[in-house]
């Protein structure tokens, strides 16, 4: 959890228009049914970029969870099928 969060403040950093006051935080949020939900909040000067910078951002996230050796989990079901 803590390298996680050191991470994704990093990623945060890394991209220019992340303001640096006040710094972005990472926080872990909650548990999920397959996953520990973290949560990274960061600020913008222009509203208007903001979904532009979460782009950035997540996709510098999945590229170092990557490099990192971090897996991002997802439910698996398995269904038997039975014949009458």
């Amino acid at each position: 959890v803590e390298q996680v969060k050191r991470l994704l403040v990093t990623i945060a950093l890394e991209v220019d228009e992340v303001q640096r006051e006040p710094a972005p935080e990472a926080f872990f949020a909650s548990f999920g049914d397959s996953a520990l939900n973290m949560s990274l909040f960061f600020w913008v000067e222009e509203y208007s970029r903001l979904f532009a910078t979460t782009d950035k951002i997540n996709s510098r996230i999945i590229q170092r969870f990557r490099e990192h050796g971090i897996d991002i989990p997802f439910p698996i079901r398995t269904v038997h099928l039975q014949q009458p």
